[in-house]
């Protein structure tokens, strides 16, 4: 029975220490600054296909609003109306095949927001029931068409490190996360 105990001791801590080995190597290469640059890049390719697109919801994982980087974080960018009369821009980020954790979501909805010319004060940060971290801003119509025309900020390596050495140590905040409701399509 004592060695019984002792396998299960050990096949346990031999799980955890893989598990925490395997987190560690996703987790090096989310924020690496290669990482951090391509996001960035795929962030503004979103954001260019949503203006392109327009308020229609995307359908699957093919739609050009949608994208994946290499190192597996999912984020997908939408332009529609909200309730108000408005236009919600909406960035949504997560983890493929796992847990998002704060660290990850909060710091990469943030870095997207700001990548796109969004100050901290415009746009709310939140987290969804599913895992899924979530920007949005909701803009008139007539700062919608402005934004969507103005060119997006041309940012080099050392603007994008500094802008995501701040969406981190915003993330740290307290109050940081705020209740928003995630856009979604009108009803027809």
């Amino acid at each position: 029975m004592r060695d019984l105990c002792a396998i299960a001791g050990f096949v346990f801590f031999a799980l955890l220490a893989l598990f925490l080995f395997q987190r560690a190597r996703v987790y090096r290469a989310v924020f690496s600054a290669v990482h951090v640059r391509e996001f960035v890049r795929v962030v503004q390719r979103l954001r260019d296909a949503a203006i392109e697109l327009g308020s229609k919801p995307p359908e699957d994982l093919s739609d050009p609003r949608v994208g994946s980087t290499s190192a597996g974080l999912r984020v997908a960018y939408t332009v529609m109306p909200d309730q108000q009369g408005g236009m919600a821009h909406h960035v949504s980020v997560s983890l493929l095949g796992g847990y998002t954790a704060h660290a990850v979501g909060h710091a990469f909805v943030r870095l997207a927001m700001e990548s796109l010319g969004f100050a901290p004060d415009e746009y709310a940060v939140g987290r969804s029931q599913r895992g899924i971290w979530h920007g949005a801003v909701v803009l008139t119509n007539q700062e919608s068409s402005a934004r969507a025309k103005a060119p997006l900020p041309q940012l080099d390596e050392p603007a994008i490190a500094a802008l995501f050495a701040k969406a981190q140590e915003r993330a740290l905040e307290p109050s940081a996360v705020k209740s928003i409701d995630v856009p979604t399509a009108p009803k027809s």
